[in-house]
């Protein structure tokens, strides 16, 4: 899970595979130029604040709330994966580390499905593809509780998390195209923006409902996402078709030609990839922690859940306040990545539960800020029309920094898993220093 949550992106395109997270309020520094295109919403007091008479508009609507429902159902058992995998390895093998493997494998198979299958789910009936895509995902996760349950070997218990996570990568870019077509154009934002705090109720309840159902048995987490999966696919089929759909301009067209890639870009990608290393560390090494500390499932799903808490909370505040902050967006990036990494060495001492406890909120308080800073800062680097692709690379990137936080907790003790994005975040950190990478004189 990768942590991409809290508040809501401009462009409903924007493939957002699981971990998916959510997308971030469009955000204007005062030390870097102007964002393109629309307004941002805001859900708190501002200069936005007359069009809360918007959010309340689509909210209105039968149409947006039935989406509503429809993503956060869809949504949920990616939620649920990262406690419910270490648990079924656990009662599989009696050891977390394959869960471990079954993340990094699901996570790896997501960033490289995510685009073909945003891209088929564009170009076909986007409701039907995703409810069939679900349904699959639902069987393979059924087969996968029962191979656990008889504990099949681990070679085939990865095989059946990364097929499960194939076939779900794209759906998220496939509600975000339905979306797109549910709203006017004009509601569009705020219903992103309503979309974005409700995301953060599904990352605390998923957890929350493994350590219910595995109360029965290990392996019941991972039985309750298919159950779950099969509900998404029946309510997405039944959503309503597409009534607002917007066709590519010419000018859009030769946009997208422009320029994507350059050093600046390629920077914010990898303090991205470092952001999701860190939050991943944290969020997969909550049952072993707690573990090492006494506890159980339990105590696992209050650490995560005080993470959630704390991002949810720091990312509105920073939503509301993020134009009033000293420094550049790249000098608060950087902060936030020394944060993360102060956070995550609080938790890899493992000496008591006030450190613990302190790890995890650092992590929390600078997750979300991180990522609206992150996710605003790409969408003023690269063309407006271009800007989806950019999401999709920045959600690829992240993908593969959530990965490599579950191949570290797979392949290596605890302590040192935990430490090992020090090296990640010290490269990136001195890679912020040097001229070529920072864009102009903005130096966003």
């Amino acid at each position: 899970m990768n942590k991409y949550r809290l508040v809501a992106q401009a462009d409903p395109l924007a493939t957002q595979p699981r971990c998916s997270s959510p997308p971030a309020f469009r955000l204007q520094d005062t030390d870097s130029r102007p964002a393109a295109s629309v307004a941002p919403v805001s859900l708190v007091t501002g200069p936005e604040g007359p069009q809360r008479g918007l959010l309340a508009e689509v909210l209105r609507l039968p149409a947006y709330r039935r989406w509503l429902v429809t993503a956060q159902l869809v949504r949920l058992p990616l939620a649920m994966t990262p406690l419910a995998f270490l648990l079924l390895a656990t009662a599989a093998t009696g050891n977390y580390r394959l869960g471990g493997v079954m993340i990094a494998a699901a996570a790896t198979a997501e960033v490289i499905i995510a685009a073909p299958s945003g891209r088929l789910l564009d170009r076909g009936n986007a409701r039907a593809l995703a409810s069939w895509l679900l349904l699959g995902a639902a069987v393979v996760l059924g087969l996968l509780t029962v191979a656990g349950a008889l504990s099949w070997p681990g070679i085939l218990l990865v095989g059946l998390a990364v097929l499960s996570a194939s076939l779900t990568a794209g759906v998220p870019a496939g509600m975000r195209r339905i979306l797109a077509g549910t709203v006017p154009e004009r509601l569009l934002i705020p219903a992103l923006a309503v979309d974005g705090v409700v995301i953060e109720s599904v990352v605390v309840v998923g957890p929350l409902l493994v350590a219910a159902v595995v109360s029965l048995t290990g392996v019941a987490g991972v039985g309750a996402m298919a159950v779950i999966t099969a509900a998404g696919a029946l309510l997405v089929r039944g959503l309503a078709p597409p009534q607002h759909i917007v066709a590519q301009s010419p000018s859009e067209s030769a946009a997208r030609r422009q320029g994507l890639w350059s050093p600046p870009f390629v920077l914010w990608l990898g303090i991205g990839l470092v952001a999701a290393q860190s939050i991943g560390l944290a969020e997969i090494s909550a049952l072993p922690i707690a573990h090492t500390l006494g506890g159980g499932t339990l105590t696992a799903v209050l650490l995560l859940v005080l993470l959630a808490a704390a991002s949810a909370g720091a990312g509105l505040v920073f939503g509301a306040r993020s134009q009033h902050l000293p420094g550049t967006a790249l000098q608060r990036a950087v902060a936030m990545l020394v944060g993360l990494e102060v956070g995550v060495i609080l938790i890899a001492t493992q000496a008591g539960y006030p450190l613990t406890i302190a790890g995890y909120l650092i992590v929390g308080l600078c997750t979300a800020p991180l990522i609206t800073t992150v996710l605003s800062t790409v969408q003023r680097l690269v063309p407006a029309a271009r800007a989806t692709e950019a999401f999709g690379l920045n959600t690829a990137s992240t993908g593969v920094g959530y990965a490599l936080a579950g191949a570290a907790l797979a392949a290596l003790p605890l302590q040192v898993a935990l430490i090992s994005s020090l090296v990640t975040t010290a490269v990136c950190v001195a890679a912020t220093a040097l001229p070529a990478l920072k864009p102009g004189p903005n130096r966003t």
